[in-house]
């Protein structure tokens, strides 16, 4: 299961904060280590950029996103053996922060 519930704000000029809760417990696959962020614009003319966090950090700051461009995001929770299932999301950092 990936994390749930999340959620998107912007804090500044081309920089989203992403925030989710963790994956439950009881569909933890091993000890988790971390959470991964990827994302990229949905038209591929950036390559995808990844932000780890620490299993205990429930949030990432996206920094260079375009304004008017759409990407999409993906987080997922990670262990020893790999990374678990991911959120899929789309987000227009423009229309975000108006």
């Amino acid at each position: 299961m990936p994390p749930q519930y999340v959620t998107y704000d912007v804090p500044g000029l081309s920089v989203l904060l992403a925030k989710w809760n963790p994956v439950p417990v009881h569909c933890h696959n091993g000890i988790i280590l971390g959470y991964r962020v990827k994302y990229q614009r949905l038209d591929g003319s950036s390559p995808c950029r990844i932000e780890n966090t620490t299993a205990d950090v429930l949030y990432a700051f996206l920094y260079d996103m375009d304004l008017y461009a759409n990407y999409s995001i993906s987080i997922s929770a990670f262990t020893g053996k790999g990374d678990g299932n991911a959120t899929l999301d789309l987000a227009m950092p423009d229309s975000l922060g108006n």
